[in-house]
């Protein structure tokens, strides 16, 4: 007796063929969560470009230090950042009068530039949480965009990044 030729796939080829395709789309699912959250970042940083160019400047300062002047107690703090470089120069960031101050020194301690970081923001925090390892925290506050008054409107941003210690000549990298 002549058996027909068999046509169609078998249970098993459908099952690799659906194993493969739940790869594929876990994959892409992945690659488009990514592409949101960086889209999602450019988006903040467009709405608010002073508050990007703060943490951009921070991240700077953090980086090219290689140890806190006064490490603070357990959690967040307003007090000023004090960070010192390898060669002995410091750098403190405060809160002056809704403004994030960045001022330098020279190794002998004397002020050798002051300028403002970023202004409107409504808090700054900062923490330690373990060696060599800065968290910082600024709140801004948000122009209301085009069209709007020049004054600030109610609308608030908030930036949280971690930095690490760098400093050393040559630097340390990741």
């Amino acid at each position: 007796m002549n058996r027909p030729s068999a046509r169609g796939f078998s249970v098993v080829e459908l099952v690799v063929a659906l194993a493969l395709t739940a790869v594929v789309a876990v994959a892409a699912a992945e690659l488009i969560m990514e592409a949101v959250r960086i889209t999602e970042a450019a988006g903040r940083s467009l709405r608010s470009p002073t508050l990007a160019l703060a943490v951009v400047a921070v991240r700077r300062d953090v980086e090219a230090s290689v140890r806190l002047l006064h490490p603070p107690s357990t959690g967040w703090s307003q007090e000023d950042l004090e960070l010192v470089g390898w060669d002995g120069r410091r750098v403190r960031l405060h809160a002056d009068g809704g403004d994030l101050v960045r001022t330098a020194t020279d190794e002998l301690g004397r002020p050798s530039s002051r300028r403002v970081v970023v202004r409107g923001i409504a808090s700054w925090w900062w923490r330690s949480p373990r060696a060599g390892v800065i968290d910082v925290r600024i709140t801004a506050l948000v122009h209301p965009g085009p069209g709007g008054a020049a004054s600030y409107g109610g609308a608030r941003r908030t930036e949280v990044r971690r930095f690490a210690f760098r400093g050393w000549p040559g630097g340390r990298s990741w």
